[in-house]
């Protein structure tokens, strides 16, 4: 008998089963490849991050270590019998609330516009630069001797040497719009506002380098040449060698398509990291220089990338010292002077009066030598503050309109406790102009009030305080934001910044502007030169000195002079009462003043890069205290 078996039949997946497995793996993959370029972007982040620290703490580390080893203590004005050096900073016009103003999207910026200059000691390790053979030799050089037949005569070939001390310059530049082939572009090079990148056309530049040159303090390589004053190397008619003509070795004058009076020294500091000075020929067509000493960086027109200007008012005058900034062109090609009425507004953009405050780029390193003083690129802010003691810290209400509470009471003491809704504002938060003007706390309902005293600010904040206020052109101004580095008084600009010749012309219409802090010297009380104020705008100029400088000037032209001071020569000095009042060589019969004539308590220089992988956003600060209570 047999029996039937049965047939079992294995029952197969269907078409929907199998997309939805098929969908559930491929959401699963999806989720993965997710999750792995999550991973993948936080170890990207995260290698930025590191990197960018590491590039930060480098930085900050060779700011700091300079700080720590300044040759000078700043406390103006510094005796320049001392051989001390220098300590100097400009602060441009940019503030960190200034780029919020002008486009939110470029919150990410800070102050890039200031300039710091110093000089400082090595330490362990030297400072080291480069300078032609001929320089170290102390010998002018051969031209026809090329022994590696590679054009450049041996004497020219660069050497690195090395200092214990060091001029340094750190300054911000922006990245320009077409390079040349020199490694830099020929509009530049003259100050065209319109050279750098601004793809966003607003003005300010869309990307930055660090730069930091250090020139060493190298007196000993001067040499005596026939009983001349002792200068480096020169040759005033270099031969034609294999068809070349090579230009002047080591002299100052000007040079095609730049500018004579803010870059004539340019072309020397192109070839020697040395600090050095021009040394004026009778002619004045091509000066020697020579290697400064500690003692000559004293004297403000022996320092780097400094500039002389001939004022339009007198064709016996020109400025103080200066930076050479790009801004300073207009002051000598007699061109119209930007009226602050029709021109930027400081609270929005760039200042009228010193435009960018870029230091001239004739001055950073080129042609094959490019890069090499770059201390940094993707930088989005170099801003340095100074410690202002007496600056107000004001406490506003906060979105409540009321001070703070205590125990369900209204506490105007307790206004900006911990906890409240209370603003506590410095000069450095676009919020402390409405509250500029604080009541004291001992009000009834104050809005605002004083609750402290001392912090880190920029120099000069009080102008920028007063012009965003409407308040600039009006007195007197808020004794509130008339401290040691705010740069004003009850009546406008203070008289120590006029005095310095930082700051030239009427207050409603400078042609000069350079708030800087420096630790001066008194060499211009006992100069034998003449230094005085302009009689039709204010400022200490410099008198009866343009034709030894650079030519061309009628030296006995003091029409346009004041006859304050203008019949004499340090008369701070002399011993007699020149002015009849108070007595022999006071205050009033100095030439000139420090522009901030007071002890520098605290200097704090603050880096901000970005990570251009990334877009992450990194700061770090060195602060440096010089003076203690």
């Amino acid at each position: 008998m047999f029996h039937a078996r049965s047939k079992s039949h294995r029952k197969a997946f269907t078409l929907t089963e199998v997309l939805v497995a098929t969908t559930a793996t491929l959401l699963m993959m999806l989720s993965l490849a997710q999750i792995f370029k999550m991973v993948g972007e936080s170890m990207k982040q995260g290698r930025a991050a590191l990197e960018m620290n590491n590039r930060l703490r480098s930085i900050v580390y060779k700011i700091r270590h300079d700080l720590n080893n300044l040759t000078v203590n700043p406390r103006p004005p510094a005796d320049s019998s001392s051989g001390t050096g220098y300590l100097e900073y400009f602060e441009g016009s940019t503030t960190d609330y200034t780029c919020t103003v002008v486009s939110h999207s470029l919150s990410r910026y800070g102050d890039f516009d200031d300039i710091l200059m110093y000089t400082c000691r090595a330490g362990d390790s030297w400072f080291t630069g480069k300078v032609p053979l001929c320089v170290l030799r102390k010998s002018i050089p051969n031209y026809n001797l090329d022994q590696n037949n590679n054009t450049i005569p041996d004497d020219l070939e660069p050497v690195t040497i090395a200092a214990q001390h060091a001029e340094v310059a750190v300054f911000m530049q922006p990245v320009v719009s077409n390079i040349g082939n020199e490694g830099f572009n020929q509009e530049v090079l003259v100050g065209s506002p319109t050279s750098f990148l601004d793809a966003d056309v607003n003005g300010i530049p869309d990307a930055f380098r660090l730069h930091y040159r250090a020139l060493l303090i190298r007196p000993d390589l001067n040499t005596v040449y026939a009983g001349t004053e002792p200068s480096l190397p020169f040759h005033l008619s270099p031969p034609v060698v294999n068809g070349v003509q090579y230009p002047p070795f080591l002299v100052a004058g000007r040079q095609a398509g730049l500018p004579l009076y803010l870059c004539d020294m340019s072309a020397a500091h192109q070839t020697c990291d040395l600090s050095i000075r021009r040394i004026f020929t009778p002619d004045g067509v091509l000066d020697r220089v020579a290697a400064n000493s500690l003692e000559d960086l004293m004297n403000p027109a022996n320092r780097f990338a400094h500039c002389q200007i001939p004022i339009r008012f007198s064709n016996a005058s020109t400025t103080m010292p200066l930076l050479a900034l790009t801004s300073a062109l207009s002051v000598h090609t007699g061109g119209t002077f930007p009226d602050p009425a029709t021109g930027p507004d400081p609270a929005t953009g760039p200042d009228p009066a010193t435009g960018t405050g870029f230091l001239h780029p004739a001055y950073a390193l080129r042609s094959d030598r490019t890069g090499e003083d770059v201390l940094s690129s993707d930088v989005l802010a170099f801003d340095c503050k100074v410690y202002d003691s007496s600056m107000p810290i004001i406490t506003m209400n906060g979105v409540d309109g009321l001070p703070a509470h205590s125990n369900g009471v209204i506490d105007v003491a307790a206004l900006g406790a911990s906890g409240s809704d209370d603003v506590i504002v410095t000069p450095n938060d676009l919020g402390y102009v409405p509250g500029s003007f604080a009541t004291p706390l001992n009000s009834k309902s104050p809005s605002s009030a004083i609750t402290g005293y001392g912090g880190y600010v920029d120099l000069m904040w009080g102008r920028k305080v007063a012009r965003l206020a409407a308040d600039y052109y009006k007195t007197p101004l808020s004794s509130n934001i008339v401290t040691e580095f705010s740069g004003v008084q009850a009546s406008g600009i203070t008289a120590s910044l006029y005095g310095s010749g930082k700051i030239v012309g009427p207050v409603l219409l400078p042609l000069i502007m350079q708030p800087t802090f420096d630790s001066w010297t008194t060499r211009y009380e006992t100069d034998g030169l003449r230094q005085a104020e302009i009689g039709i705008v204010g400022g200490v100029v410099q008198i009866d000195n343009a034709q030894r400088l650079y030519g061309g000037f009628n030296g006995s032209d003091v029409s346009n002079i004041a006859v304050l001071r203008r019949d004499y020569i340090d008369a701070g000095t002399d011993g007699l009462d020149n002015d009849a009042n108070r007595g022999a060589d006071d205050f009033a019969e100095m030439e000139t003043r420090p522009p901030f004539p007071v002890d520098l308590r605290g200097l704090k220089v603050s880096i901000r890069l970005e990570s251009p992988g990334t877009r992450q956003v990194f700061q770090m600060s060195a602060a440096n205290e010089f003076v203690t209570q």
